[in-house]
């Protein structure tokens, strides 16, 4: 099946798997950070909302 296939659609195969990767990588990185942010956020509104209790 593959025998046909020249040295240059091996390299477009992997450098199309590159890309993938990467954009993979790219929302991974998006997906964390929003995350993270909205950890931040309940944290900042619980330590507000005990701060209130507190006084």
């Amino acid at each position: 099946m593959f025998e046909g296939w020249s040295h240059w659609v091996w390299v477009t195969i992997a450098w199309s798997q590159v890309v993938l990767a990467y954009a993979g990588y790219l929302a991974y990185l998006g997906w964390r950070k929003r995350r993270l942010l909205a950890d931040a956020d309940a944290v900042r509104i619980i330590t507000a909302d005990a701060a209130k209790g507190e006084a």
